[in-house]
């Protein structure tokens, strides 16, 4: 009798787990569509970003100049990493 409640109970159990994991599957589903929605969201607004640049890099309207003055100087620095990673290049070929 009681090896019979220990084997319902166990059955029991696993029905539950089973459904636990499903609903876990789900959970986990769902948010990896949130996270793939969130990039396009990411590369919605960049290309927005992008586009308004493109319209308006010489004459950004007020409370746009600070992000203006960010791009033009992130790109003043990658040039110069360029240039860095360049000649680190050159030495490094001049080594081998």
């Amino acid at each position: 009798m009681e090896w019979q409640n220990l084997v319902d109970r166990a059955k029991e159990l696993t029905v539950i787990g089973a459904g636990k994991v499903t609903l876990m599957g789900e959970l986990a589903k769902l948010g990896m569509e949130n996270v793939s929605e969130e990039e396009n969201i990411h590369k919605a607004y960049a290309e927005i970003g992008k586009r308004y640049v493109s319209l308006h890099g010489g004459s950004p309207e007020e409370g746009y100049e600070g992000f203006f003055r960010s791009i033009d100087e992130a790109k003043k620095k990658i040039e110069q990493n360029k240039i860095k990673m360049a000649q680190l290049k050159k030495d490094l070929g001049r080594h081998t």
